[in-house]
């Protein structure tokens, strides 16, 4: 892929086109799941990303990736079921990386827009293990979770913060995803 445009494109193609396998639930309500570490969060066997990784360590196409979860609960449950699968099977086969951090980094943040803040923690503290585990470098990302977490559990109201980011800085980052670098 060469733009960011069609990264960002590739990957909401791909996450809409599993919609079908994920069960109705009411819009604004994420599905609950038991269980630790990833098993807690994953629903259909086989739900993992096929577009690259490395997607997720672009930080323009990551924030506009983010933007689409807020505004879009069915898109965040997805996108973060086939991340957690993905960085999963890179775990286990031993082969977890600075890519898959970030990847693990941006399920983090959209359980914790989504008021997940149980599974966001969990999600971190295997993302901390990982990252000492295989000597990588945290993404900026999980501290920032961590703040919208914590925020949350002392009352903030991360609903309506979610839903005035699209609003109010969704279009300019979809637009950054048409600048070129240079």
């Amino acid at each position: 892929m060469s733009t960011k445009r069609e990264m960002f494109d590739t990957i909401v193609a791909e996450v809409e086109r599993d919609f079908i396998h994920v069960f109705d639930h009411q819009d604004g309500l994420m599905p609950d799941g038991d269980g630790d570490g990833f098993i807690q969060y994953e629903v259909f066997d086989g739900l993992s990303l096929s577009a690259p990784k490395e997607t997720f360590s672009d930080v323009t196409v990551r924030d506009a990736l983010l933007v689409k979860a807020n505004e879009n609960d069915k898109f965040a449950f997805v996108l973060s079921n086939k991340i957690i699968h993905t960085v999963k099977q890179a775990s286990d086969e031993g082969n977890f990386s600075q890519t898959d951090l970030d990847c693990l980094a941006t399920a983090i943040h959209i359980q914790a827009m989504w008021e997940q803040g149980e599974r966001a923690l969990a999600l971190g503290h295997l993302a901390l293990e990982l990252a000492r585990d295989n000597d990588l470098e945290l993404p900026s990302l999980m501290e920032i979770s961590g703040k919208i977490i914590e925020a949350v559990s002392n009352g903030f109201d991360i609903t309506t913060l979610r839903e005035r980011m699209v609003i109010d800085i969704g279009e300019k980052i979809l637009k950054a995803l048409d600048e070129i670098d240079e």
